[in-house]
Parts: C-alpha cells; structure tokens; sequence
C-alpha cells in the first residue's frame, strides 16, 4: 500500500487506500522514489514507469527494486531515529555510559529492528512521540526563558506522529502523567513567566501564530478534500 500510493502520487495522481493514513511515510517514500530516479538508481519510480503486469520479468524487476528502495529508506529513517535518540538521552542522564547502554537497547530492540526494514507507519509516529517525552523531561527538570519553546518542539512532534497514526492520541494524552514525576523545585518558572505583562505577550503571540498555523492547517485539508 505504501509503495503503490508513492508511484501513484509520483504520477501526478491523488493518493488511494486512505484505510491506513501513514501520511508522511508515504510523502517520504515518494520524494525519496523522485531522488533515486534523478541519480539515475531508480528507473520505476511513479506507476506510470513501471512495466505492465503482461511482462511478468520486467514488472517483478521493477517492483522488486522499488521494494528494495523502500526497504533503504526504512533503515535510513531507522538510523535516524536511533542517532536523536542517543543524542537525547545523553541529556537525560548525564551519563554517557547510561546513555550508550539505552541506545543499544533501543536500536536492536524488537521494535527497531523489525522496522529498519519494512515500511510501516508505526517508527515515525512512535519516535516523535518518544523524542517529545525525552524533550519534556530535559526541559521539565529546570527553568529557562526558551522552555515553552521546547514545549512546542514537542508539541510539533506530537503533529507529526498523530499525522502518520491517529492511534497516537493515546501516547499523546499520555505525556503530561509521564512527564509529573521528573519535576523539582528548580522546574517552577523563570520571572519572565510570572511576570503579567510578559507572560500575557508571549501568550499572545504563541496564539496568533496557532491560529495562523490552524487557518493554513484547515486551508490544506479542503484543498486535499
């Protein structure tokens, strides 16, 4: 399914199979179909360009290399994921021991390794929300003027893994019981935030720019309806 809709949305064609969403996935899967074909490493890359099912040789070859660069891109996203997650837990421990034993645990986990080599819709809506509590926790455990800003990278994350499996609500409404244990006496807020004025500008202008980014949200998906 995957596959099949990033030829189709290579051809210029909307997408089909909206039974599973996996959105960014397949838009990564795409745009990734396109370089391959512009190094000259990928010959069948929109549906258009893949030989008819009669030739049976030339249509397994095609769709076989296809699969193949799926299967890297997987182990690429794959490899990412493991990166920011080293990078992130080194933060959370402090301790780079610890963080190197928890990253080799997460990257040969079940999960990860049956991952970095299918194409699923599951790593990128699950580490996104994994790198937001990671965010939560470094920033939860002490005050500073930029933590909101740190609050809506994870939020943004949050999107981002909703948009590929709406199943992550559930993580998501989980986040802020995860998070309560991780607080101190130094995560009370900085003046900055205290303080009426200050806090009341910030909060405007973080809500005109949630606003704008709903108006452009709501845009998009009546173009796409």
């Amino acid at each position: 399914m995957v596959i099949y809709n990033a030829l189709v949305l290579n051809d210029g064609k909307p997408q089909l199979f909206f039974d599973h969403t996996a959105y960014i996935t397949i838009l990564s899967l795409k745009l990734w179909f396109q370089l391959l074909h512009t190094l000259g490493l990928l010959d069948g890359y929109s549906l258009s360009s893949i030989p008819p099912a009669s030739d049976t040789a030339a249509f397994d070859a095609a769709m076989t290399s296809a699969v193949r660069a799926g299967r890297v891109l997987a182990w690429l996203i794959a490899t990412g994921c493991v990166l920011i997650f080293a990078g992130l837990m080194r933060l959370v421990v402090r301790d780079w021991r610890i963080a190197q034993i928890a990253t080799f645990a997460f990257a040969f986990s079940g999960g990860m390794v049956l991952h970095s080599r299918v194409l699923r819709s599951e790593l990128i809506a699950a580490c996104p929300l994994i790198f937001a509590l990671m965010i939560l926790i470094v920033v939860g455990r002490r005050a500073g003027i930029a933590r909101p800003l740190w609050m809506a990278v994870a939020a943004g994350l949050c999107v981002l893994g909703l948009e590929n499996k709406v199943q992550a609500i559930l993580l998501i409404a989980a986040l802020p019981l995860l998070v309560m244990p991780f607080g101190s006496a130094g995560s009370a807020s900085v003046a900055f935030w205290s303080n009426t004025r200050s806090g009341w500008l910030a909060t405007g202008v973080a809500a005109v720019a949630a606003i704008a980014s709903g108006v452009g949200r709501f845009a998009a998906d009546c173009h796409r309806l």
